[in-house]
């Protein structure tokens, strides 16, 4: 099962640039054998059994393997590709004109068994026409930004706050999106499931379901309000 449009839309790997591929860029018909990569860090202590890199559809949250799986991961690694980008396109016919992540799944067992986490990223952007591709390090989004909330009793809670989170994967694949900063408009949880914090004033919740946290204090518990009168 591929991941959800939300976590689609945030980056899935903990190490950002920790991924290359070369050539950089060029056309989505290089053949697959002239395309390779390089990671600048093993692959994390309990997930070292194996390494796979998979191309993430930004659209559907779908994966697609990119390369063959590699068995010596206890170290920086490299490899060459089994797969094109052109084929990237065939598989996920949305990314012309989108930015995708490039993430290695380290596994805990070979040949890509047990289970996996993200970790080593990088990210891939197609040209409109789907005839050209480039990456980067910084290329895509990224799921760093957290959750605030007031503590007990009160305090600001800052403008434009959302929440978006979740988990699922491909079988043996875990990745979990952490909550992002919300855009003007859309995005966030699903309409309906903020409608408490909406009726007690402290949220909007907008057309598509988006969240918005408003800033304000609200009074401490045992604090005196005062009267309308003098």
């Amino acid at each position: 099962m591929g991941l959800s449009a939300a976590q689609a839309n945030a980056a899935i790997g903990t190490q950002h640039g920790a991924l290359s591929i070369s050539p950089a860029s060029g056309p989505t018909s290089t053949p697959a054998s002239s395309l390779t990569y390089s990671t600048s860090m093993a692959c994390p202590l309990g997930h070292q059994g194996s390494g796979l890199l998979q191309i993430v559809d930004p659209g559907g949250g779908g994966f697609n393997n990119m390369t063959p799986v590699n068995n010596a991961v206890t170290s920086p690694f490299s490899g060459t590709f089994n797969s094109s980008f052109a084929l990237a396109i065939q598989v996920f016919p949305d990314l012309p004109g989108k930015t995708a992540e490039l993430v290695i799944q380290c596994y805990t067992g070979p040949s890509a068994t047990g289970t996996s986490i993200a970790v080593q990223d990088t990210f891939v952007t197609f040209a409109a026409a789907g005839a050209n591709y480039s990456t980067s390090a910084s290329g895509g989004p990224t799921a760093t930004s957290t959750e605030s909330t007031a503590p007990p009793g009160g305090d600001t809670i800052p403008i434009g706050v959302t929440v978006t989170s979740g988990t699922s994967g491909t079988s043996g694949t875990s990745a979990t999106a952490t909550p992002t900063a919300a855009p003007a408009t859309g995005g966030g949880t699903g309409p309906g499931s903020n409608l408490a914090l909406a009726a007690a004033g402290a949220a909007v919740v907008l057309t598509g379901g988006g969240l918005i946290l408003l800033a304000g204090r609200r009074p401490r518990k045992g604090a005196d309000i005062p009267s309308g009168g003098p």
